[in-house]
């Protein structure tokens, strides 16, 4: 008989898609899927459901959030984790989220195995906070982590190396790959600016304050007014848009552009594979492996105390560079740095094909679930 599963999720984030779909069709287990619609945190979430495979095992929560930023109840999971049959239950490590704790003591009480699915310990907490994640690790039998550097972390904190599992994190692979062999082939199209044969720097994401996108800008301006000139394609929306417009005023406009949101792949790939270096100058999370899917290098800061753990997919002169975090005059040397270095797209795909796509979870999934 199969192992059936519960997966809990917060939301069902877009860029899940892949995994999700592998994980319903898997021959291994039988799994269902709980998580809320309501999605206050900027994340763009799956909505067709209907093309889902399995939508049957697809249950709709409802959750209370602190200030739409802290998610603190979900409902139907502490039901289905007291009254349900299953073997194994997934929870999100949310330490915030009352129902996951119960959720995860109650499947404990009745011999089910608990797996979390976190970041594992960041580094920066406070001796308290420390503490109480400490606790709330404790109740799983296995974790998911999305970093060697979060692995290397818990088994500080004494948790057992045989227990802990780096699962990394991916986008839809199979898809985008379809896109970089096709865009291979094709010409550069990108005209937004006066002169388009200069080097060509990108963002994408939200354009909020943790994303530092003004200290780019500031750098790209300084830059183009010395002796080395860029364009910048800045690709999403956010709060800060009317502030980052607004530093504009100090130069002229035409080497900088605002995209605005784009949310098809077709679309973006081309974006991102015609740019000759993917900056991101605060945390930078999946836009890392987005980039060096299509085989752009990327620059982020160095200070991984407050980055994502996707920064560990750059390895310095393979696939991208690290500039001291907040330093402007850093940021511009690390941009002339890697735009002058001749960076190999094989290279810079290397690792997502490696290690950061759905084939590569789904197989340490199916040996973490099935694992006796």
């Amino acid at each position: 008989m199969k192992n059936r599963v519960f997966l809990v999720s917060n939301i069902f984030p877009l860029y899940r898609r892949a995994i999700w779909k592998k994980l319903a069709k898997s021959s291994f287990f039988e799994i269902e899927f709980f998580f809320n619609l309501y999605n206050p945190m900027g994340v763009k979430p799956f909505q067709e459901f209907q093309d889902f495979s399995n939508y049957s095992k697809l249950h709709f929560c409802k959750g209370v959030w602190f200030f739409n930023k802290i998610l603190f109840w979900q409902t139907r999971i502490v039901n289905a984790a007291l009254m349900s049959k299953y073997d194994t239950i997934i929870l999100g490590g949310d330490m915030y989220n009352l129902s996951i704790w119960l959720s995860a003591v109650i499947s404990r009480l009745r011999k089910k195995k608990v797996v979390f699915w976190s970041h594992g310990f960041y580094g920066n907490e406070l001796f308290l906070k420390k503490l109480i994640r400490h606790v709330f690790y404790c109740i799983s039998n296995d974790h998911l982590l999305y970093s060697e550097l979060a692995k290397e972390r818990m088994i500080k904190k004494g948790f057992k190396k045989e227990n802990l599992h780096v699962v990394y994190n991916s986008l839809e692979f199979k898809n985008q790959n379809r896109f970089y062999k096709k865009l291979k082939k094709e010409k550069n199209t990108i005209s937004f600016f006066e002169n388009n044969s200069l080097p060509l720097l990108i963002y994408t994401g939200r354009l909020i304050k943790e994303k530092k996108v003004d200290l780019l800008i500031n750098a790209v301006i300084e830059l183009n007014n010395e002796d080395k000139k860029y364009n910048l394609l800045i690709v999403g929306d956010g709060p800060k848009r009317q502030y980052l417009e607004s530093l504009l005023k100090k130069s002229s406009s035409h080497n900088i552009f605002f995209y605005g949101s784009c949310y098809n792949e077709e679309e973006i790939s081309r974006l991102i594979f015609f740019s000759n270096l993917m900056v991101s100058p605060g945390n930078i999370g999946l836009a890392a492996i987005h980039s060096l899917t299509y085989g752009t290098p990327v620059l982020t800061h160095n200070n991984l105390l407050n980055q994502m753990p996707e920064v560990e997919s750059i390895k310095e002169n393979i696939n991208g560079n690290l500039f001291i975090e907040n330093s402007l005059e850093s940021l511009k040397l690390e941009i002339k740095k890697s735009i002058s270095f001749n960076f190999n797209k094989k290279k810079c795909r290397k690792i997502v094909k490696k290690k950061y796509n759905a084939n590569f979870q789904i197989k340490v999934l199916n040996s973490v679930i099935n694992q006796l």
